[in-house]
């Protein structure tokens, strides 16, 4: 299995994200097929460091077992889920309203 971090950017409400995935993150696959764990990083890019529904910060790193991922375009996916079901939360629904409004302060 290939342990070599790919990279995609894509949008979501608005924001450009990066997505870096790292399929075989323990480079174990070979060897262990059961104990593949792959590495997932999300950051906003534009504009950067913008709060996302998983993040405050605009930064995200996480590692799953590579089974639940095949490839890059699954591991956008996952991360595009995250994001929707983050952004139903009323926290994330307030801020975006925050967002909205306009301050003379």
């Amino acid at each position: 299995m290939n342990n070599q971090k790919q990279i995609c950017k894509t949008v979501w409400q608005d924001i450009a994200i990066e997505v870096a995935y790292t399929p075989d993150w323990l480079n174990q696959a070979n060897k262990y097929p059961e104990a593949g764990y792959a590495h997932i990083e999300v950051r906003s890019i534009e504009p950067e460091k913008i709060p996302l529904p998983i993040t405050e910060t605009g930064y995200k790193s996480e590692f799953i077992h590579d089974s639940c991922i095949d490839g890059l375009d699954d591991a956008v996916a996952f991360i595009i889920d995250q994001l929707e079901e983050g952004a139903k939360a009323p926290v994330w629904q307030a801020y975006v309203e925050q967002q909205r409004q306009y301050t003379l302060f």
